[in-house]
């Protein structure tokens, strides 16, 4: 799935389509958006966006169950699906936007 630029776009677009409601247009807009809808990465499910949050390298993604989540790659050019290691260190907080888009209806 070639023809985004970002992350950010990725995710707004998702959610814009399935929902109906923007979640912002950047991940520090998302993540003011979605400050409400923070829970701990041990309560994970599948819709819920996994945020990456440090100075200048902010990332987002949607994990998408069984381990397994998308994201823009900006290294490979595409949309790919990644492996989630709930033992990393690399993601900071997830948030339920399947909540926010429904509490914005």
């Amino acid at each position: 799935m070639p023809g985004y630029a970002d992350c950010s776009s990725l995710l707004r677009d998702v959610f814009l389509s399935v929902s109906g409601v923007n979640i912002g247009e950047t991940t520090d807009g998302q993540i003011a958006r979605l400050s409400a809808y923070q829970k701990p990465l041990s309560a994970l499910q599948a819709g819920d966006i996994l945020m990456q949050i440090e100075p200048g390298a902010n990332h987002a993604a949607l994990y998408i169950g069984n381990g397994q989540y998308i994201h823009a790659s900006s290294s490979r050019g595409r949309v790919v699906v990644s492996t989630y290691y709930p033992t990393s260190s690399y993601w900071t907080c997830c948030y339920d936007a399947a909540a926010f888009c429904s509490s914005q209806q």
